[in-house]
């Protein structure tokens, strides 16, 4: 599960990236992780309210992830989707995934290595590991749209 600070500091990338006008795709990278983070989060209040159904926590990340469906029906004249597709895929949409999966992986990564040296290795590395991961991927983005 993504930690509170992870989410404030995605929150903040994905304010200040779509105030500075970046590319949507790079915007999705952003979207996809703090999705996720309040998908765990909802989920994970759940569970200390001992409701333990999956069809619970199924129903937790389908809500947060359909959001953005108003965002492809609206109208507004300042947001517009399918412009750019990237391997034949609208790339906003695939951005959120690969949003999603990195911060998914990165949270992995960072358990499997506090396991293994028993501590982090630095101070807020729980918060560090995400926020670099989830900055290489949206470079990735970034220069995939630009070219």
């Amino acid at each position: 599960m993504a930690c509170p600070v992870c989410a404030v500091a995605i929150a903040g990338g994905l304010g200040i990236s779509r105030a500075l006008g970046v590319d949507d795709s790079v915007v999705g990278v952003w979207l996809g992780a703090i999705l996720l983070a309040l998908s765990q989060w909802t989920a994970y209040f759940f569970e200390k309210k001992n409701i333990k159904n999956i069809f619970v926590k199924i129903l937790c990340y389908a809500c947060w992830y359909a959001t953005i469906i108003p965002l492809y029906l609206g109208s507004t004249p300042k947001i517009i989707f399918n412009t750019n597709k990237i391997i034949g895929i609208d790339g906003f949409l695939l951005s959120i995934l690969v949003g999603s999966l990195t911060l998914f992986t990165s949270v992995k990564v960072y358990r499997f290595m506090k396991e293994k040296n028993g501590k982090p290795h630095f101070p807020y590395e729980k918060v560090v590991l995400p926020i670099v991961s989830l900055f290489v991927v949206s470079f990735m983005f970034y220069l995939i749209t630009k070219a």
